[in-house]
């Protein structure tokens, strides 16, 4: 137990110490609810989630190359879709919930990297992986909003790299559980229509990442109601919770990445210093013969000027 928790424990029991056995029931429940939740935040802290809500303010139709070292290339970004019916641009979207979204995380206790916070930015997918990258995420949620030729399509998806894909398909599997996780609870938070996952190799800001890395569609902009739900204050609040809950599912059994990163360093350091050790002492004994070699010789000269001189 650590030790605000110790001290929040240590005059709770104080108080219904003072106050008598009558009010202690209350007192240690909420003692141990605060525990419980300050032992949830700590536990969270140790991860660090990346949020990129999708596009910018101005689209970027420079090309980049879709994965490092490849010769196919795409827009660096799209300009995305717009609400058919409130006429809400989906970088819009994709702050609004990319901001209440850190705003949660904050508050149970994560870390959170954003991508961006304004519309007046120019950062391309390629930029936006390599910065989740960078900050060796726990895991990468790029948030999007679909769109469809066809008005009545709805629901949601998610997205990740195949597991053939050839710039990051050892991340396949991690990056598969979490758009299941995160479709999962979107789905039944919001009671959206569940499209399932789609794996694809064509995305830009998957190929490049190096954690693992989801894309949610959120929902349909180009569909009436799923637009007019999105800029729901209170549907909003579903949408968030929903991705919260994925993120907190797929967390639960995973060692920070961070951590792991610093146990490899401490383990190349403790290497690094075992075979500065080991050529030490090999220098020593190479020294060591070097000498006990030139002292024979010198001991070898001197007799034999002592024969001559016999």
């Amino acid at each position: 137990m650590n030790g605000p928790i110790a001290a929040l424990l240590a005059a709770m029991m104080s108080a219904a110490a003072v106050l008598g056995s009558a009010d202690c029931t209350g007192i240690i429940q909420e003692a141990n609810a605060q525990i419980e939740e300050e032992s949830r935040k700590e536990e969270a802290s140790r991860f660090l989630v990346a949020i990129d809500p999708g596009h910018q303010g101005q689209g970027n139709f420079e090309q980049e190359p879709i994965g490092p070292g490849a010769g196919e290339t795409k827009n660096k970004v799209a300009g995305g879709t717009t609400g058919v019916s409130t006429g809400v641009r989906e970088f819009e979207l994709t702050l609004d919930i990319g901001l209440q979204l850190r705003d949660a995380l904050l508050e149970k206790g994560y870390e959170v990297l954003m991508i961006r916070e304004t519309h007046d930015v120019n950062i391309s997918n390629a930029e936006r992986a390599q910065m989740a990258n960078e900050a060796n995420a726990d895991l990468f949620i790029r948030l999007h909003a679909n769109g469809s030729e066809s008005s009545s399509v709805t629901g949601v998806i998610t997205m990740c790299q195949t597991a053939s894909n050839p710039y990051n398909g050892d991340l396949y599997s991690k990056s598969r559980e979490l758009s299941e996780e995160i479709l999962e609870a979107y789905v039944e938070e919001t009671g959206l229509a569940n499209r399932g996952i789609q794996e694809t190799n064509s995305m830009s800001g998957i190929n490049w990442c190096n954690v693992p890395v989801t894309i949610l569609e959120m929902g349909f902009m180009t569909n009436p109601q799923e637009d007019e739900l999105m800029q729901d204050d209170d549907f909003q609040v579903k949408m968030v919770n929903g991705i919260v809950k994925g993120i907190e599912s797929y967390l639960e059994d995973k060692e920070p990445a961070r951590r792991e990163e610093a146990e490899n360093s401490e383990e190349a350091a403790e290497a690094a210093t075992t075979e500065e050790a080991a050529e030490a002492g090999t220098t020593t004994e190479a020294a060591a013969e070097a000498v006990t070699s030139e002292e024979a010789a010198e001991a070898a000269a001197t007799s034999e000027e002592a024969a001559e001189a016999a």
